[in-house]
């Protein structure tokens, strides 16, 4: 799990430095930089879903382990 937020914030700040990258050196074309906005953009709401889906399963887990001590 901390991996995974390791990675969401890395992407995050690694698009906010390509970004101010663009606006002022301009290495790319701006369809190849909507590419790899997009491309990072995906892989930030990927990250950030597994996330969620990890804490909702392992919630469920403690939910069931718990009901079946009663």
């Amino acid at each position: 799990m901390k991996s995974s937020i390791l990675l969401g914030a890395g992407l995050f700040v690694l698009s906010i430095v390509l970004g101010l990258a663009q606006i002022w050196v301009t290495p790319w074309s701006a369809e190849i930089f909507a590419k790899i906005e997009l491309t990072l953009g995906a892989f930030l709401v990927i990250d950030i879903v597994l996330i969620y889906v990890i804490k909702e399963y392992n919630a469920y887990k403690v939910i069931n382990q718990s009901e079946n001590l009663d």
